[in-house]
């Protein structure tokens, strides 16, 4: 069996992808022996790119987690052939790459990375039955009509169910405040999100307050509570937005007992922040051991350090990858219809519950935790 791969072997995989290399041995599959794994990666590696962007190591590191996934099931006896297509960022490249043939007798696509190339991935994964994993952005379109999408991302509709629950239960003595931001554009998700909590809040006869912000005007003090805890929530998914309130709110916090509804994006913001509570589809305590062996695993195949972002990107496509390894191995084809049927398949920073509403509908992940951090 032979790994293939679209992309040049540049100084990708000289510098972080290595294992590609040791995957390509073969094996036998113990539970079918006739047939490989075969997995497409379309991930934009760039690599005919001069300058490289930052955020493109995010999805090295992607990679290089979801090899590691690969390479400990290969030592188990499992045979793949692993596809790797560099994507770049256009609607063109994207749809140069599945103008391959190959990627119609796929067990599983994985990617793409942006949202401009995820409805033509998704068309191609609906007309050629071929089960395509979304793992990054929330906004996976038609995919309550397609049942070969699965999308990790869980979105803001999973985000709000978890949080009106939370404020039903462990945050019901918490006093709601919507921190309005002038001027904020109707489509971002944060403002679509807190007009939608304040209905279920109005609903469940909760009474909320709400703060108006711009810039020549910040007042925390109008509508917070003394003796309880203020949960503020932004009307925006931006961080960009929030700075310029950051520094009034961590002054009213010496007055007030202050939590802020964080994004998980703004925690690798070095910004000073409240306490906080951050909704997201991570594990909040990550088990040592476990890590401490990826780690070990990593730096023995790649030899460079560790990444500190939050969430950790090759995690993300260790635990994504590992987890549909054991679904396809133990299912073959008919994996897409069987995803829940195993009853927990253990993740280092993620561990997802993967639903959908109907028989002709993708797979939404709907497993999210709360998590809490001090002011830093």
């Amino acid at each position: 069996v032979s790994a293939k791969s679209t992309i040049q072997h540049k100084e990708i995989v000289e510098n972080s992808l290595k294992p590609i290399k040791e995957i390509s041995k073969p094996v036998l599959s113990p539970s079918n022996e006739n047939k490989n794994i075969r997995i497409a990666f379309l991930l934009p590696f760039m690599l005919d790119q001069v300058k490289k962007e930052v955020v493109l190591e995010r999805f090295q590191n992607f990679y290089a987690g979801a090899l590691i996934s690969i390479q400990a099931a290969k030592e188990k006896g499992i045979s793949f052939e692993i596809f790797t297509f560099d994507t770049d960022k256009t609607e063109e490249k994207i749809n140069e790459v599945l103008n391959n043939p190959e990627l119609k007798s796929m067990d599983l696509i994985i990617g793409p990375a942006f949202s401009n190339q995820v409805s033509l991935v998704a068309g191609f994964a609906k007309e050629n039955k071929v089960y395509t994993l979304i793992p990054f952005t929330a906004k996976v379109p038609d995919i309550e009509n397609n049942p070969y999408l699965i999308q990790f991302n869980p979105g803001s509709d999973a985000e709000l169910k978890f949080l009106s629950e939370q404020l039903n239960g462990k945050l019901r003595n918490m006093h709601v405040v919507f921190a309005e931001i002038q001027g904020i554009n109707p489509l971002d998700e944060g403002r679509i999100r807190a007009e939608a909590l304040k209905s279920q809040l109005s609903k469940n006869r909760k009474s909320f307050g709400t703060i108006e912000l711009t810039p020549e005007d910040v007042n925390f003090r109008s509508d917070l509570k003394k003796g309880e805890k203020n949960l503020i929530i932004f009307n925006t998914d931006k961080f960009s937005n929030v700075s310029p309130y950051i520094s009034s709110l961590i002054t009213v916090s010496s007055e007030f007992n202050i939590v802020l509804l964080e994004q998980y994006s703004w925690r690798n913001q070095l910004e000073k922040k409240p306490d906080c509570i951050t909704i997201s589809p991570f594990i909040p305590e990550m088990n040592d051991a476990a890590v401490n062996d990826f780690n070990a695993r990593f730096d023995r195949y790649y030899g460079k350090d560790i990444t500190d972002e939050t969430p950790r990107y090759d995690l993300l496509g260790y635990d994504l990858t590992n987890y549909f390894i054991k679904y396809i191995n133990r299912f073959g084809d008919k994996f897409g219809t069987k995803i829940g049927a195993i009853n927990s398949i253990p993740g280092i920073q993620s561990q997802p519950l993967f639903d959908r509403i109907s028989n002709e509908s993708g797979y939404i992940n709907q497993r999210v935790y709360l998590e809490e951090s001090k002011a830093q």
